[in-house]
Order: C-alpha cells, then sequence, then structure tokens
C-alpha cells in the first residue's frame, strides 16, 4: 500500500514538473517568439494545436491534451498581451522561479520588465484560478 502511495506521488509530481515545463515552453515558444504581433500568435497558436477563435477582440484557443490555453489581447487594457494558462501547480513558488528564469528575468514583486525588438514588455506570473503566464506591453 505504502508503495503505491509513493510511486503515486511521484508520477504526479513528475506530471505536474511535465505540465509546468510545457506550459512555460508553450509561452516561450509562441508568446515571447512573436512579441506583439497577434496575427503571428494566432498562426502559431493554430500550428501547435490550439485552435485559436477570433473573437471581437483578441483571440483564444485551447489545446486539451495539455490542459493549456492560449490568448491574445483579450479582456485586456494594454495594447498587446499575450498568455499561456494551464492548472493549478502544487509548488506556485516554484513555477514563478522557473517561469522568470527561463526568460532571463529577474522579478519584484511578481514581475519583471524585458526588452524584445527594442520593445519594453511586462512579464508575470498569476495563479488566481490556475497558473498564467502573461506579457503585456503598452
Amino acid at each position: 500500500m505504502k508503495t503505491g502511495f509513493f510511486a503515486c506521488t511521484i508520477a504526479l509530481g513528475f506530471m505536474t514538473q511535465f505540465a509546468q515545463a510545457g506550459a512555460i515552453d508553450t509561452f516561450r515558444q509562441i508568446c515571447v517568439s512573436n512579441a506583439g504581433n497577434p496575427s503571428a500568435i494566432i498562426a502559431a497558436g493554430n500550428k501547435a494545436g490550439f485552435g485559436m477563435e477570433k473573437m471581437a477582440v483578441g483571440a483564444i484557443g485551447f489545446r486539451t491534451k495539455t490542459d493549456e490555453s492560449l490568448q491574445v489581447n483579450v479582456a485586456t487594457k494594454h495594447k498587446f498581451e499575450c498568455a499561456v494558462t494551464t492548472s493549478d501547480m502544487a509548488n506556485f513558488e516554484q513555477v514563478r522561479a522557473d517561469f522568470f528564469k527561463s526568460l532571463g528575468l529577474k522579478p519584484k514583486r511578481g514581475t519583471a520588465r524585458g526588452i524584445i525588438g527594442g520593445k519594453t514588455y511586462t512579464f508575470l506570473h498569476d495563479t488566481r484560478g490556475g497558473e498564467a503566464f502573461v506579457m503585456f506591453s503598452n
């Protein structure tokens, strides 16, 4: 009985790390690589299997096999915003550290600024209602 519980715990830990790494990689490959270009993000999202749907403002898509959503300029007050969301992770502090480390940024109070193509973007990790990896510019 204890062996089964231990194996299950290890498997769940591995799956959580996999989901975390996957969502961060998705964010980097789609949002960061196409920063400031909603059309390119939508195209990359479709190519990655998100099935992007254009809305009155922005676009959203879901990839159920990885439990992720991709959103660009959806319900935002910013000129540009891109986000990848996934389910809650067990250790949000580690997820946040991994997120900013993958971007080469040092956060202050959960946000950091970085420059891509001469334009400044704000990056954040939001834990309300799941995990959201977000970048935006004004």
